[in-house]
């Protein structure tokens, strides 16, 4: 006899697929064509394949400002390998938000990459490279301002999170704000300390975690970064260099960037006086009305209108001592906050100076105008971005084509924008009462065994890629669905259920096991 209940939750469970794939469609395409293809198998179907543009100079302009932005993080060797790599496998992940490497969403991905790589014999393979969106607030869900763990000291496993930056710099963006101070890892060690005193977290973790603030994140040299963006690309690569271990005497570098900072650097080099596409668009009198006919109603563009996004640019002014974005139109020669607090013009100098500041932070919109569109980068993302990518860019080709720019869109026609750049999970903490869950990277750290690795890349080849996305539809449906439209019955479909639904129970062996 069929349990009612239960029948009922799996009638559930499968309109919450039909709810969260309605929203995320080329999600929905790529699972019935490779949802039963092993995790490993599908991400190697796309990466560490080559991707060459068609126009060689702009890929030329990129590498080069990539390979300085790298060089001052990372230095020189990192750097030449990284622009060896790009010349032949010339995509990026630009997935996640920016901020400590430890979320499970772009972890396990990146965990996949750098298994792939590994396995292939091909010495220029040797760099995961992550083009981060730092336009994001420093409370977002990702939580970017610290790292995360968990522990079962009670025999229930409990999400332990501790921040670098106070509580007064939540609503700041990551982009531009300052680098955390010696007193600030001083306190998060105090945190750890309480959070032991309370038996919250067991003492192995607790010694374990000083240790990588006091060698990781104390260090003099990061101390005396100017931006957290910069601290944080150090501290990346050094934990990735703990994590993922060496094969055949090959290593995988994280290479962990600014999406906005690259693409300012561009604009400074490139465009700011030069006569080019992007510069048509910053510049030219009609460039307004041509973005608002072609891009108007589409996902991270604008509208003056309705008061959604802003134009090119978002304003970080630095006299300013409120911590929110200003978004900016276009009036005249101008760019102008809404409240008319500030301006810059659009002239080659002004603009330089706001860019080099890190006053104006480039729009989703500029940054993929230049990076995907204009410079042909491939450019991997999260499920957000493999829906709306593809629409920006057929409204990018449309612009083109009626501007009889054939040569922008002959550069961009090939590039591929349904690339899954993260949202997969393969790697996984276990607790004695409450199963399994997606694990961090502060998870691996602390927890670390000569069989960690192994496991995690048994479970990519083990997993489908159904099986490794579906069970975190709970926490991807409220972000699809606003608060009026969600419906309780789905609510209550959590990931344990899926689990069981989908007998993953018995299929998934944990990474870690406290």
């Amino acid at each position: 006899m069929v349990n009612i209940n239960q029948a009922a939750l799996e009638t559930n469970f499968i309109r919450l697929k039909e709810a969260v794939l309605a929203r995320r469609p080329v999600l929905g395409e790529i699972l019935k064509i490779n949802g039963k293809k092993s995790v490993f198998d599908f991400v190697s179907g796309y990466i560490a394949k080559k991707q060459k543009p068609l126009n060689i100079q702009r890929q030329k302009d990129l590498i080069a400002v990539v390979k300085e932005e790298t060089t001052k993080r990372l230095g020189e060797a990192v750097a030449d390998s990284v622009a060896r790599q790009l010349q032949d496998y010339y995509y990026v992940s630009t997935t996640d938000h920016f901020g400590p490497i430890y979320h499970p969403w772009v972890f396990n991905f990146n965990l996949v990459a750098s298994a792939v790589y590994l396995e292939d014999n091909n010495p220029v393979l040797e760099n995961v490279i992550t083009l981060a969106c730092a336009n994001v607030s420093l409370n977002n869900f990702s939580f970017p301002r610290g790292f995360a763990f968990h522990s079962d000291v009670t025999g229930k496993s409990n999400y332990h999170r501790f921040s670098f930056l106070p509580s007064n710099s939540h609503s700041y963006p990551v982009y531009g704000f300052r680098g955390y101070h010696s007193d600030e890892i001083e306190k998060v060690k105090v945190c750890l300390k309480e959070a032991l005193n309370k038996g919250n977290i067991r003492v192995g973790e607790a010694e374990k975690m000083m240790m990588i603030l006091q060698e990781v994140y104390g260090c003099s040299d990061l101390l005396s970064e100017k931006y957290y963006s910069d601290q944080i690309s150090k501290t990346n690569f050094q934990l990735w260099n703990k994590v993922i271990p060496a094969v055949n005497n090959k290593k995988i570098n994280f290479v962990y960037l600014e999406q906005e900072w690259i693409v300012a650097s561009l604009l400074i080099k490139h465009h700011l006086s030069e006569k080019t596409t992007i510069s048509r668009i910053l510049y030219d009198d009609t460039s307004e009305e041509l973005l608002m006919k072609y891009f108007a109603g589409l996902p991270e563009s604008f509208s003056r209108r309705e008061h959604i996004g802003t134009y090119l640019f978002w304003a970080q002014p630095k006299i300013q001592k409120s911590p929110h974005r200003l978004r900016l139109w276009k009036e005249g020669n101008f760019l102008v906050s809404e409240d008319g607090s500030y301006k810059v013009e659009l002239t080659p100098q002004a603009l330089r100076l706001a860019l080099e500041s890190k006053e104006l932070i480039p729009s989703v919109l500029l940054t993929f105008i230049t990076l995907c569109f204009y410079y042909g980068l491939g450019c991997l993302g999260g499920l957000g971005q493999i829906n709306y990518l593809p629409r920006l860019k057929e409204a990018y080709i449309k612009m083109q084509a009626d501007l009889g720019h054939t040569e922008s869109i002959q550069a961009i026609e090939n590039i591929e924008t349904k690339n899954l750049g993260g949202e997969i999970t393969v790697a996984f903490i276990s607790s004695k009462i409450n199963g399994t869950a997606p694990a961090t990277l502060f998870d691996f750290l602390l927890n670390y065994n000569q069989d960690i690795w192994p496991t995690a890349v048994a479970q990519m080849h083990q997993l489908t890629l159904e099986e490794a996305i579906v069970p975190m539809f709970p926490e991807d449906y409220p972000m699809t669905y606003p608060l009026a439209e969600r419906e309780p019955d789905l609510l209550a479909v959590g990931p344990k259920e899926i689990t069981t639904i989908m007998h993953l129970d018995q299929k998934i062996k944990p990474c870690v096991s406290m």
